[in-house]
């Protein structure tokens, strides 16, 4: 079985901001939620590891099979769109103003939301043609891959971005987007390196520098929006 990976980065210092953002989410669609110690074993099935922020981003892993999840819960929370069963009341929109998402299906492509200020800047998928004419939900996905909006708001070189932006699945499996890289563009992991262009680092090993442990209820994905 492949990976089913989600992590996200939050633009911010504050890991009680993070904790709160999620909790407040979650338990608005009825999916209960406790709070671990950071030195708790991970439950890879159901918990949502908090890491402590690093060049100013803290980054969260999900837990197995988020990757369904994430874009509805990023997009919430950067307000860009308000995911099903939210409301005006309870709209968790503007939590964090800068927000870069990326989730792995079955160890087979990647896919990057990045939101700031209230805007989806960019959108891309490593693999796009995997569906064929439909996308994974049933409809054609419309991608956003032009790097520009999203550089200028990290304040990066396009051109440091640009080479990762590729179809991955026309490739002979030998390219990097640059030879100091880790992982070839033709592995999901090649991640790691596509972030730490933008100034994210990937938490490794996983199990360093743990901020916060919350553990879902396990029948999360049934309620959460996708």
């Amino acid at each position: 079985m492949g990976h089913f990976l989600a992590v996200t980065a939050f633009r911010t210092e504050s890991v009680h901001s993070v904790t709160e953002a999620i909790s407040n989410y979650v338990k608005h669609r009825e999916v209960s939620i406790e709070i671990l110690p950071s030195t708790a074993e991970v439950d890879e099935s159901t918990d949502v590891t908090v890491y402590l922020p690093q060049d100013g981003w803290c980054v969260v892993l999900w837990p197995m099979y988020f990757n369904i999840h994430d874009f509805a819960f990023v997009r919430e929370i950067t307000g860009t769109e308000l995911a099903t069963g939210s409301s005006t009341v309870t709209n968790l929109s503007q939590s964090f103003s800068t927000v870069s998402t990326i989730h792995v299906y079955d160890g087979d492509y990647w896919e990057h939301l990045f939101c700031a200020n209230g805007e989806e800047l960019h959108l891309f998928c490593s693999n796009p043609d995997y569906w064929g004419d439909e996308g994974e939900d049933g409809g054609q996905q419309v991608y956003k891959i032009d790097p520009e909006k999203m550089c200028a708001c990290l304040k990066v070189d396009p051109a440091k971005i640009r080479p990762y932006l590729v179809n991955a699945g026309e490739l002979d499996g030998k390219e990097k987007a640059f030879e100091q890289d880790e992982f070839e563009l033709v592995d999901i992991w090649v991640i790691t390196d596509f972030w730490r262009q933008l100034g994210i680092t990937y938490p490794d090993p996983p199990d360093s520098n743990v901020a916060a442990v919350l553990r879902l209820a396990s029948d999360f994905s049934s309620r959460l929006p996708n």
